[in-house]
């Protein structure tokens, strides 16, 4: 390889040197900097979906107001399975376990946070079930930590 690259006329090695910075500068840009890029915006936006969702929630919680669709009403147990099954299907991995009776508790160790909230909103309004409490907080990659209580309606 050596005897390469001393064979060369200085010309030569400055073209070959030059031609190998501008092939490095073009695989950083192209392996570095857009995919950095890419996963910026796509973070941004997820960060304005969520926002979104968390002031619209903020008004209906301000206003007072409780939203209740018609739904036929299910045993608690069956909803929750429902619930496991519907996050299952939406790629969130979770534990989930009883707190007290008639409440049951979701731990999402790490899951995209537009899709936890499309989650919610799903069970909220199609298994009628109420949210006791929410602690959502961010972690890697623009996911988040969810802690979520549920309990079963009184009320259709």
């Amino acid at each position: 390889m050596m005897s390469f690259w001393t064979e060369r006329a200085p010309r030569e090695r400055l073209l070959l040197t030059l031609a190998a910075i501008v092939a490095l500068i073009a695989l950083i840009i192209q392996f570095g900097l857009v995919p950095m890029l890419e996963r910026r915006e796509a973070a941004a936006l997820n960060v304005v979906q969520s926002e979104g969702t968390l002031v619209r929630l903020q008004k209906l919680k301000n206003s007072a107001a409780v939203y209740r669709p018609a739904v036929m009403p299910r045993p608690f147990p069956e909803t929750i399975a429902l619930a496991s099954q519907w996050a299952t299907e939406m790629g969130m991995t979770f534990q989930q376990d009883a707190s007290t009776p008639g409440q049951s508790r979701f731990v999402f160790a790490s899951a995209d946070s537009t899709s936890v909230f499309a989650w919610l909103e799903r069970i909220e309004n199609e298994l009628n079930l109420l949210v006791v409490s929410a602690e959502l907080a961010s972690s890697e990659r623009g996911l988040v930590e969810a802690t979520i209580v549920f309990s079963e309606s009184t009320a259709p």
